[in-house]
């Protein structure tokens, strides 16, 4: 049994069919407490919920909801709030009900992606995505050397990594160049080609470990050994310089930057015929501008001839003379001609006589336009003699063109 009190209720009367405007009748009407049946309740629950008026405004009680507004159906509702994206995968953003205020929390549990080949069913733990980790196969590493595996000092030696394998694309290329003392000589990073120019004999080793795009390195590296050494002439003169750069962080490079600076110092080697006026002279200087001058005598075994050029630090630079003239001296020197900001260079020269060793001058230094005066060279028994005083160095050497 359900008691009903008083109530107050609002009665619209239209006068109908007569004509007659009763107009609007308000009412208080006094109830007496009676007892309804439960069936009869329902007709009377003043807490039952009323359909809103279709168009009207009204407030859905839901904070993450703008612009409520009844629709046809009479169900009050408004638009969703968008929240903004979460700041990472294993996060989620949301809209309190009760403030109208986004957060952020822990979407533990969910499914995300770690950025590792080598997991599977990755999954959210707080605010950190992780897999269950599978075997990858590691790469493999190759080396291949064009030319073999015997170079002349001097020669450009060029080996590439492309026929290295792994699971997917192979991303990065870490080289390192040994002597045969075990001293590092260079290492590289990122460049499938290794491009070297040997400014030494000796035993060479080439090692080369890959990484795939997972980031797993090889499971062992590639190695190759090549051996470099001097190709003279047996009979005549054969000269070469080389050098270190201190300034210069990698000596080993070559070419020139997009501004158009050398990657390395330049020093030039120069041979002087005893009819040279000087250094640079057009005719009687074999150097990098004039590299096969025409010395006179019969045929070209009494002309020198510049064999390699070098003008990105290091060296070697190479000239020969097959038949030096009886009873001449030469004069052998060395030009600092550009330090392109690298600095000071320290300076070996080696003079053959007849396939033979005769003369090394090392470690001498030289600044940017030094000249090198190194020796003499007589052939008569191929006699070489450092020029006096040792060094003999001409500072800011003038350069006549």
């Amino acid at each position: 049994m359900r008691t009903v009190g008083m109530m107050v209720v609002g009665l619209v009367v239209c006068g109908c069919g007569d004509g007659a405007d009763q107009g609007d009748v308000a009412s208080t009407l006094e109830v007496d407490t009676v007892s309804v049946g439960a069936d009869d309740a329902s007709a009377l629950d003043v807490d039952a919920a009323r359909p809103c008026v279709p168009g009207s405004a009204c407030d859905d009680g839901n904070a993450c909801t703008l612009s409520d507004r009844c629709d046809d159906a009479g169900v009050c509702a408004g638009d969703t709030i968008l929240c903004p994206p979460a700041t990472n995968q294993c996060r989620k953003s949301l809209c309190n009900p009760a403030t109208g205020a986004c957060v952020e929390t822990s979407n533990d549990g969910a499914s995300c992606d770690d950025g590792d080949g080598c997991t599977d069913h990755d999954r959210c733990s707080g605010d950190h995505c992780a897999g269950e980790s599978i075997v990858c196969p590691c790469p493999s590493a190759v080396i291949t050397c064009f030319g073999g595996d015997t170079f002349a000092l001097g020669a450009d030696i060029h080996c590439s990594a492309a026929s290295s394998t792994g699971d997917g694309q192979i991303t990065d290329y870490l080289w390192s160049l040994t002597r045969t003392s075990g001293a590092s000589v260079v290492h590289r990073e990122g460049e499938r080609e290794f491009l070297f120019i040997p400014d030494a004999e000796g035993t060479y080793t080439l090692t080369l470990d890959v990484v795939d795009a997972h980031g797993t390195h090889a499971c062992e590296s590639a190695a190759r050994t090549f051996e470099v050494a001097r190709v003279v002439d047996p009979e005549g003169l054969f000269i070469d310089v080389a050098w270190r750069t201190p300034g210069d962080p990698d000596e080993t490079d070559s070419g020139f930057t997009l501004g158009g600076n050398s990657v390395g110092s330049d020093l030039d080697l120069h041979l002087l015929h005893p009819d040279a006026s000087a250094y640079f002279d057009s005719t009687f200087d074999v150097y990098w501008l004039n590299k096969a001058p025409n010395w006179g005598g019969s045929g070209a075994l009494d002309d020198p001839l510049m064999l390699r050029d070098d003008t990105d630090g290091a060296g070697p630079e190479q000239l020969s003379l097959h038949q030096p003239q009886t009873n001449k001296t030469y004069r052998v020197g060395v030009h600092y001609w550009d330090d392109w900001g690298f600095g000071d260079a320290f300076v070996t020269v080696r003079v053959y006589v007849g396939g033979v060793l005769t003369y090394t001058s090392t470690e001498t230094e030289l600044w940017h336009q030094d000249m090198w005066d190194v020796c003499d060279i007589t052939w008569s028994g191929g006699v070489v003699t450092p020029v006096a005083p040792t060094p003999s160095i001409r500072h800011n050497y003038p350069i006549p063109f």
